[in-house]
């Protein structure tokens, strides 16, 4: 019982570390951290860029993301463009203002993996990278179960 304690509290105090860096590179660009994760998702997923591939690949509600994104668009960091054919999809993108602001989000991204890995050898480190996608894998498969 008590490994299982500490997994749990160590994949909460993961997530405390990126929410609090991410949150502090944000508050520098003056956007919530909501806001900084729709810029990061867009981002890195150029081909994902439906409000319902945030919701579904960063398990966020519909209602914040969708409440972040008006948002962003209000500040003239993202757009809205409806797709040719279903007009009912709306495709959203960085603009210029946006893309601006991307760089010190990137760092502190980056600045996170590399404090979780400081002392990680190159082989632990895709070790790690191989064990978080199947415990990933793992989550997901038991969230569509239920």
């Amino acid at each position: 019982m008590e490994q299982k304690m500490r997994m749990m509290q160590n994949i909460r105090c993961i997530s405390k570390f990126y929410e609090r860096e991410i949150g502090l590179a944000a508050q520098k660009v003056n956007l919530s951290r909501l806001e900084a994760a729709i810029l990061l998702f867009l981002y890195h997923n150029p081909s994902r860029d439906l409000a319902s591939d945030i919701v579904e690949c960063r398990q966020l509600s519909k209602a914040n993301v969708s409440q972040g994104v008006d948002t962003l668009i209000r500040k003239g960091l993202l757009s809205r463009n409806a797709d040719e054919e279903d007009r009912r999809c709306v495709h959203l993108h960085i603009t210029l203002a946006g893309k601006a602001l991307l760089p010190g989000l990137l760092e502190a991204q980056n600045a996170f993996v590399t404090a979780l890995t400081a002392d990680f050898s190159p082989e632990e480190r895709v070790m790690f990278g191989e064990m978080c996608d199947r415990i990933a894998c793992n989550a997901k498969k038991n969230l569509e179960e239920r």
